[in-house]
This record gives C-alpha cells, sequence and structure tokens, in this order.
C-alpha cells in the first residue's frame, strides 16, 4: 500500500511540476513576444517576407493584420490555411508538427527563432503567437 501511495504521490507532483513548467513558457512567450512587439520579421523559405511581428493590426504588414473582405491576405501567412506557410502539410509550415523549414521570427540583431508545431525545433507555437500577440481586446 506505501508503494501505491508513493507513485500516485510522485506522479501527482510530475503532474504539479509539469503545470508550474507549463505556466512559467507562456508566461516567458507572453515578455518575448511583447518585448519584439513591432521589433522583428516573420520571415518564411527562401527569404519570403511574412510580415511585422506587431500587434498592430492598422499596419498592413503586420502579422496580426485582419484578412481582407473576401477572406485573403494581401501576402502570405501563416494563418491561412491555404498558405504554404500555414497548411498542415508544407514543409515550410508553421502548422506541419514535422516541419524541417518553417518560419522564422528575426530579430533586428538577427537572432532568430522558428516559428512551429514541432516538437524537436526551438520554436515558438503559431498559437501562442496568435493568442498573445494578435487578439488583444
Amino acid at each position: 500500500m506505501k508503494i501505491r501511495f508513493g507513485l500516485i504521490a510522485i506522479t501527482a507532483l510530475i503532474g504539479l511540476s509539469a503545470t508550474v513548467a507549463n505556466a512559467q513558457q507562456r508566461s516567458d512567450d507572453f515578455l518575448f513576444l511583447r518585448n519584439i512587439d513591432g521589433q522583428a520579421r516573420l520571415v518564411g523559405f527562401g527569404r519570403q517576407d511574412l510580415g511585422l511581428v506587431s500587434s498592430d493590426k492598422s499596419l498592413t504588414d503586420s502579422i496580426c493584420r485582419l484578412p481582407r473582405a473576401n477572406g485573403s491576405y494581401s501576402i502570405p501567412s501563416i494563418w491561412n490555411k491555404l498558405s504554404p506557410y500555414g497548411d498542415r502539410i508544407s514543409n515550410i509550415s508553421a502548422y506541419n508538427p514535422k516541419a524541417t523549414q518553417p518560419p522564422l521570427i528575426v530579430l533586428k540583431n538577427g537572432s532568430a527563432i522558428h516559428v512551429s508545431k514541432n516538437p524537436n525545433l526551438l520554436a515558438i507555437d503559431p498559437d501562442v503567437i496568435y493568442k498573445e500577440l494578435c487578439r488583444q481586446l
């Protein structure tokens, strides 16, 4: 009985640790995105400019801009599920969990981080970008 209780307690502790780690990661992502708001570019394969990493939807090149009335985007977008940067199949898509060449957030100093669902890359999840940067009320 002690062994079983011990395993349950350890499992609960691991779950709590994972929850705390996830909360810390979300906080870090939020701070990172706030710090680079308007200060970085989203760049796709072949140096395709995908826009300014900015929460300002009024800027024509902001990644958070709204689509046109017909639902299209003025430049390729990771939010467009029909775009090679936003579909779930393309090797250059932020939403393909196996993509090896997803878009990059490139800072002014040249540093970069992938935007990807691929758990094997050092990356920020595109849904986190949308939630933390683009979905402001």
